[in-house]
């Protein structure tokens, strides 16, 4: 299985979180479906980090009380799963106390509440995003708030791709 790669430079004066994370196409209609900050690291001005990740799918079950955005998803559990696989989510889970996320190489990009009637389960429709800011892995994004974003593309065969944070905190995507 082919590991992807993203390269990500810092080039402003600015300190902060680089930010990867995945949108979904069911999210325009499925309001409890929430993206996470999929991987989160400190990157200073003038410095550079890179994001790798194999396509392994999972997923895992946290103690998150009432899902929203902030909220840091810290799986107590990790289950491998194939896209075509369901997981059984039924009303016996106490409400508001328990999320589901899927996973990629062990790490949660999407949650809801588990208390959700019928199965989980998902079709790959990866959508990448890279954003600058005050991120944590795990965190329960709200697009609203983020400001700093752009997508990222892997054409088809692409394993590698680079973005650069430029001084006027706008982004520079390249191969």
């Amino acid at each position: 299985m082919a590991r992807h790669t993203l390269r990500l430079a810092n080039e402003s004066p600015m300190g902060g979180h680089m930010c990867l994370y995945q949108r979904h196409l069911s999210q325009d209609t499925d309001s409890d479906f929430f993206s996470l900050a999929w991987f989160s690291q400190p990157c200073g001005p003038d410095s550079s980090l890179t994001f790798s990740w194999d396509m392994t799918y999972g997923l895992a079950w946290a103690l998150t009380g009432p899902l929203g955005p902030g909220l840091i998803i810290e799986p107590g559990q990790l289950t491998p799963m194939a896209p075509d696989d369901q997981a059984p989510v039924d009303d016996s889970v106490p409400a508001d106390q328990v999320s589901v996320a899927l996973t990629i190489a062990g790490r949660p990009i999407f949650a809801r509440q588990a208390n959700r009637p019928g199965p989980f389960s998902f079709e790959p429709t990866p959508q990448y995003w890279i954003a600058f800011g005050p991120f944590e892995p795990g965190q329960v994004l709200d697009f609203n708030e983020i400001i700093l974003t752009t997508e990222i593309k892997f054409a088809p065969g692409q394993t590698v791709a680079r973005a650069a944070f430029q001084r006027d905190c706008s982004w520079r995507v390249g191969r």
